[in-house]
């Protein structure tokens, strides 16, 4: 099953335990839009669209990837079962390794209509 039936036109309410919040809408089985809930610093976004990737890699449990518009790139698991979320990202940082630094999240989340 991929990610867009398991939700059956639902949205996810994502709170990762850093103070993180979004609301994710899957738009299509290749797009999706974010909106960020929590508090915004200058210049940062608070809604965007982007294609996405994903599998289910065992039953409930899904790898939703995508790289938004400034380049971050998210790799993010949704434990159905556990209604658990844990993500990777990663951002350009000339400082950083290879160029890119990145940062751990988890949390949880809920569906909502």
């Amino acid at each position: 099953m991929n990610i867009v039936t398991k939700l059956n036109n639902k949205k996810l309410n994502v709170q990762y335990d850093s103070g993180e919040h979004y609301k994710m809408t899957y738009l299509s089985d290749e797009s999706l839009q974010w909106e960020n809930l929590g508090e915004l610093s200058d210049g940062e976004a608070a809604i965007g669209t982007e294609p996405f990737w994903s599998a289910e890699i065992a039953d409930d449990i899904y790898n939703v990837n995508w790289i938004e518009q400034d380049g971050l790139t998210v790799s993010q698991i949704l434990n159905f079962k556990t209604n658990t979320v844990r993500a990777f990202l990663t951002f350009a940082d000339e400082n950083a390794r290879g160029g890119r630094d990145h940062v751990f999240l988890q949390g949880g989340f809920e569906l909502i209509d």
